[in-house]
């Protein structure tokens, strides 16, 4: 047979409260126990703070005129131009040189720049808004003046070979 134990309520109250407190214990370091476990995995995740960078080389013909260099090329590009490999392979080595001016490139098919675009040539060294350009163009600018225009990719060409 089974003896039995007989416990007074005192006692009684005391294991369900011994009880109730292990219970909460064991809830409280695993609940511990999970997150520091969770917070562990998103630390070995390496984080990396990517900065965002300021793309100099590519500009809107807007801003033209604005940029930090004293004398500068922009090479304005008509991407229905064929010949644009050639004349971007010119600016490579132009760029390759070690006493090239800054060469920005704008492209024309971009949505900020379609207003530069006409069927005749035009520009004044004043203001902006009245450049306009048919094609592929280097622009020469000397202090925040434009001081030179060239159209035509042999032109163009041969201003960049003039300057390697």
């Amino acid at each position: 047979m089974k003896k039995e134990k007989y416990y007074s309520e005192e006692q009684k109250e005391i294991r369900s409260f011994i009880k109730i407190l292990a219970v909460l214990v064991i809830l409280f370091f695993g609940m511990y126990f999970l997150t520091t476990t969770v917070f562990n995995k998103e630390e070995k995740i390496k984080r990396t703070n990517n900065e965002g960078k300021v793309q100099y080389e590519s500009i809107i013909l807007g801003t033209l005129l604005q940029r930090a260099d004293e004398e500068y090329y922009v090479l304005a590009l008509d991407s229905k131009d064929v010949a644009n490999t050639y004349i971007m392979n010119k600016a490579s080595d132009y760029n390759s040189g070690k006493n090239s001016l800054p060469l920005y490139t704008a492209d024309l098919d971009n949505e900020f720049n379609k207003k530069f675009i006409s069927k005749e040539s035009s520009y004044q060294t004043d203001s902006i808004d009245n450049l306009k350009l048919k094609g592929t163009t280097l622009i020469k600018v000397k202090k925040n003046k434009i001081v030179e225009f060239v159209e035509g990719n042999e032109n163009i060409a041969n201003v960049l070979n003039k300057e390697v």
